[in-house]
């Protein structure tokens, strides 16, 4: 091989999800230690300065990890925070935004004031294709899983899931909130 490029990375690395640059870094890292010490290798990027731009140009992953685990400290990621992802399906459009926003209103109050869980305005994520269902998804922040647990606890004994018309489903630390 003469020469190896990642053409246009920014679009892995601005995927819209906590976990974007490192997957970037990871997917690309191994592209690049396939080639030989001799084949020259290309970054093609708007982004330059990105820290994963330059972790890769300058091969040196402690210091992108590094980086990457101040990020998330900052920003509440895992492994900081745990993320519970909530997705509301219904193929009724108007229904499955009202459920979204009633579910939403439901976590708040279990949610109280505590300051150590942190809860999203309900955000449309799509149809789901083959079955033409629309969904909403909600995202919440949690120091441990305890607080979850109870707020968890509170919802399903208040009747709250059943009541909706859309299905619910729920995720402890996805791979992907989008």
């Amino acid at each position: 091989i003469g020469l190896a490029a990642a053409l246009l990375i920014d679009g892995d690395l601005n995927h819209g999800d906590y976990s974007s640059s490192e997957n970037a870094y990871q997917l690309y890292r191994r592209f690049f230690n396939r080639m030989t010490e001799n084949t020259p290798c290309l970054i093609q990027t708007y982004e330059p300065d990105n820290i994963t731009n330059e972790a890769l140009a300058s091969e040196n992953p402690a210091d992108f990890y590094r980086q990457e685990f101040e990020y998330r400290r900052l920003m509440g990621y895992p492994p900081e925070k745990h993320l519970v992802l909530f997705s509301l399906f219904h193929s009724d459009e108007v229904q499955v935004a009202d459920d979204s926003r009633e579910f939403f209103c439901s976590l708040q109050k279990a949610c109280g004031s505590g300051a150590d869980v942190e809860i999203f305005e309900p955000f449309l994520s799509g149809m789901i294709r083959g079955n033409g269902q629309i969904r909403w998804k909600i995202l919440l922040k949690a120091k441990d899983l305890d607080a979850f647990k109870h707020i968890i606890e509170e919802i399903t004994a208040a009747g709250e899931i059943e009541r909706l018309a859309s299905k619910v489903s729920i995720e402890i630390d996805p791979p992907a909130t989008l």
